[in-house]
């Protein structure tokens, strides 16, 4: 049965705390997007890391992130996360 459960709805349901991997941003864009859908149903939040631009935070909420993490302070991508009320 385990075998025929969706990988977003596996990695999900399996109480992981947090999930970090570099990858080309198409990439990770389309991981936000298939994680965030099966969140919905779930008690779950699927955000973005190692965002470096206000920019890529805007397509990664567009994908479906609730929240951004950087490994810099840049006042423009606070604005912008802030302004779309993402943390």
């Amino acid at each position: 049965m385990i075998d025929r459960l969706p990988i977003p709805g596996l990695v999900l349901q399996s109480k992981v705390i947090a999930i970090g991997r570099n990858v080309p941003e198409a990439h990770a864009l389309t991981a936000i997007a298939t994680l965030a859908r099966a969140a919905d149903d779930l008690d779950a939040l699927v955000g973005a890391g190692s965002v470096l631009s206000a920019a890529a935070a805007e397509r990664a909420v567009a994908a479906g992130a609730r929240f951004i993490v950087s490994p810099h302070t840049d006042p423009e991508l606070i604005r912008s996360c802030t302004s779309r009320g993402v943390p």
